[in-house]
């Protein structure tokens, strides 16, 4: 994965809320959707989507507890 990917997801991973530019075209802002886990209450993904170019990064993610 490129280093701008790695930066991306690290900030969307924090605060999935953030206008981030795709890393691969630069001319979108990255979609994220989380979908929940059919193993456990958890664990979920987090998918980086550009609308543009279709470029993607997939997040395994824990939730945090409250």
């Amino acid at each position: 994965m490129k280093k701008e990917w790695i930066d991306a997801a690290k900030l969307l991973a924090n605060n999935p809320n953030l206008s981030t530019k795709c890393p691969d075209c630069g001319n979108y802002i990255l979609e994220v959707v989380d979908v929940d886990s059919p193993l456990n209450a958890v664990d979920f993904e987090r998918y980086v989507t550009c609308p543009q170019c279709k470029a993607q990064a997939v997040l395994k993610m824990k939730r945090k507890e409250s």
